[in-house]
C-alpha cells in the first residue's frame, strides 16, 4: 500500500496528461517540438511502468527512473488543481466543499491534493526520522575505518556491496555485473541459472560479506571451505581474513 501511494500522484499525472494529448483534435497543432518532448518523456515514464508490472522482479527501487521523469507530469497536474499552486485557494475550496457537502470536478481536485501531499509529506517525515534516528548505523563507516586502518595498504579486499567501493584505500576486487544478473535470475526469478564466478580470482586477502551479498548468497560457498576466518562482525556485515 505505501508503495502504491508514493507513486500515485506520477501515476494521476501519466493519466492526466494523456487525457490531455487524446482530447486534442487538430494532430498538426499538437505535434509541436514542445509537445514532442512531452510525448516522448510520457511514452517513456508509461513504459517504464509496464516493464516493473510485467518484466521486473518488483523492487520498489526500480521505479524511481519513471517516477523522476513522470514527476513533471504530477507537477502539471498539480498546478491545475491548485489554481498555480496558490494553497490558499485550495484549502479555501476544498473546505467550502466540505462545509457545503457540495462536490463538483474542482473541489474534489482540491480535496485530493491536500490529502496526498499531507499524506506523502508525513510518510516522508517518518521515513527520514526512521531511517536518521531510529534505525541509524555506522556500520558502513566502521567497516571501511577498520579496513582502511587495520589491514596492510597492499592488502586486496573481495567486496559486493557497492557502498564501501569509495570509501576504501585499499586494492578491492568485486564481481563483474553478468554475476549480479544470474544471482538475480537465480533467486528472485527461480531460474536455474549457473553461477561461474571464482571468489579467489583475484587473490583476495580479506572478504567482506554485506547486506547485498548475503541477499544473493554469493560467498555462502566458500566460506565454507575454510578459505576464510571471521575476523569482526558488525550489524550489517562481517569481515574475513584469508587463511595463507
Amino acid at each position: 500500500m505505501t508503495g502504491l501511494v508514493w507513486v500515485l500522484p506520477t501515476l494521476l499525472g501519466l493519466c492526466y496528461a494523456a487525457r490531455d494529448f487524446i482530447g486534442k483534435e487538430n494532430l498538426s497543432a499538437t505535434l509541436t517540438p514542445p509537445n514532442v518532448v512531452r510525448l516522448a518523456l510520457w511514452i517513456l515514464a508509461v513504459s517504464w511502468f509496464g516493464w516493473f508490472i510485467v518484466l521486473s522482479v518488483g523492487w520498489e527501487r526500480h521505479l524511481f527512473p519513471a517516477v523522476f521523469i513522470g514527476s513533471v507530469f504530477a507537477a502539471a497536474l498539480l498546478k491545475d488543481l491548485t489554481k498555480n499552486f496558490s494553497f490558499k485557494s485550495t484549502v479555501a475550496l476544498g473546505a467550502g466543499a466540505l462545509k457545503t457537502l457540495r462536490f463538483n470536478l474542482e473541489s474534489f481536485g482540491a480535496l485530493l491534493t491536500i490529502v496526498l501531499i499531507t499524506y506523502l509529506a508525513t510518510a516522508n517525515a517518518k521515513t527520514l526520522y526512521r531511517v536518521l534516528y531510529e534505525e541509524s548505523d555506522q556500520s558502513v563507516q566502521q567497516v571501511a575505518k577498520f579496513l582502511n586502518t587495520e589491514t596492510a595498504p597492499d592488502s586486496v579486499i573481495e567486496i559486493f556491496d557497492t557502498e564501501l567501493y569509495f570509501l576504501l584505500n585499499r586494492p578491492y576486487h568485486y564481481p563483474p555485473d553478468h554475476v549480479n544478473i544470474e544471482l538475480t535470475r537465480q533467486i528472485f526469478l527461480w531460474q536455474n541459472v549457473p553461477i561461474n564466478y571464482d571468489s579467489l580470482g583475484a587473490d583476495p586477502d580479506y572478504l567482506v560479506v554485506g547486506p547485498h551479498s548475503k541477499m544473493l548468497h554469493l560467498y555462502d560457498y566458500i566460506l565454507t571451505t575454510g578459505t576464510f576466518r571471521h575476523i569482526r562482525s558488525y550489524p550489517l556485515y562481517e569481515i574475513y581474513k584469508r587463511v595463507r
